[in-house]
């Protein structure tokens, strides 16, 4: 399945990295359909801290980038782009709608200044966008906004397309110190607690 230096098929070139753990599993992994789902770093003919890290997905021998480091997501307008989910916190379900924490970078690979962290989505037609981010205003709830995200998410995705998951938000009446709030999210509704 994955082995580490070893060419990833389907892309020349392109190894799985040579460390001793060449992938990184999400929640729930495998698919119903036995498609697996994985954080690969990559090595071979990539950039370092650029373009060299990719969740993907292997079906019946076939791999596939759902995301790729470096990659521009709509919705995120200040010249930030894709670096990585945090940990664990990507998810698919039965149709191959994708909900994952992300981090963002400069295009560069540096780390970003401010407002890093966002909950995303991938569509199975390769559709991406923003469900929420690091300093937006939190729905229903003046004068909150969401802090950071990195780690806090838990994110759930049903198989009609329902993401859930639990978001840190400061101000309002969340206070100074902040506290949590369970959202859920879909295409028709949008993000609510």
């Amino acid at each position: 399945f994955a082995r580490e230096a070893s060419e990833i098929p389907g892309f020349p070139g392109i190894t799985f990295k040579d460390t001793s753990s060449p992938v990184s599993w999400g929640n729930h992994p495998i698919r119903n359909d036995g498609a697996v789902l994985f954080l690969a770093p990559l090595g071979g003919a990539v950039t370092p801290t650029v373009d060299d890290s990719g969740i993907m997905l292997e079906q019946n021998g076939t791999y596939s980038f759902v995301l790729r480091r470096g990659e521009s997501i709509p919705g995120i307008n200040d010249g930030l782009v894709y670096s990585t989910p945090n940990t664990s916190a990507f998810l698919m379900n039965a149709s191959g709608l994708l909900c994952y924490q992300g981090i963002l970078m400069n295009p560069d690979g540096t780390a970003a200044a401010t407002n890093s962290t966002y909950v995303g989505y991938r569509k199975a037609d390769g559709t991406k966008g923003v469900i929420i981010r690091q300093g937006d205003a939190v729905p229903g709830v003046a004068g909150a906004t969401f802090a950071s995200l990195n780690g806090s998410t838990s994110i759930c995705v049903s198989d009609s397309g329902v993401c859930v998951f639990s978001a840190n938000a400061v101000g309002g009446s969340f206070g100074k110190l902040g506290g949590s709030a369970i959202i859920a999210w879909d295409e028709v509704n949008g993000a609510r607690i």
